[in-house]
């Protein structure tokens, strides 16, 4: 029996020179980059874009509950950014509006369309 036909055979060389057996993972990662380097992007992206729609199919539940984790984050990072964001405005409205004296007025654009700045 020569040593290609043994089950030795399937160990592959790392670059010190010693021979480490391959797990089914680097099995599948070996698979996926030789069939990568022969695809083109368009392959690419069908073959990605197949298995991701057949991971789906098998598990619903967990893509349901990825999606929903995703949009809750995105949502809420939303909502904080802009409170964040027109929050003093607010504040400063309601107080207003509770003692009935203005501290100041907001005016965004009008404001800067009558400052020239080019004037010294």
């Amino acid at each position: 029996m020569d040593k290609q036909d043994s089950p030795k055979a399937e160990k592959k060389e790392v670059e010190d020179s010693s021979l480490v057996p391959l797990t089914k993972e680097e099995k599948i990662i070996a698979e996926l980059e030789e069939e990568s380097n022969r695809m083109s992007r368009i392959q690419m992206c069908r073959f990605f874009f197949k298995h991701s729609c057949r991971d789906i199919g098998r598990r619903k539940f967990h893509y349901c509950l990825a999606f929903m984790s995703v949009f809750i984050v995105v949502l809420s990072t939303l909502v904080i950014h802009t409170v964040v964001d027109k929050g003093p405005i607010i504040l400063l409205a309601l107080g207003q509006e509770n003692v009935g004296a203005f501290d100041g007025y907001y005016r965004a654009h009008e404001a800067m369309a009558s400052v020239d700045l080019t004037a010294s």
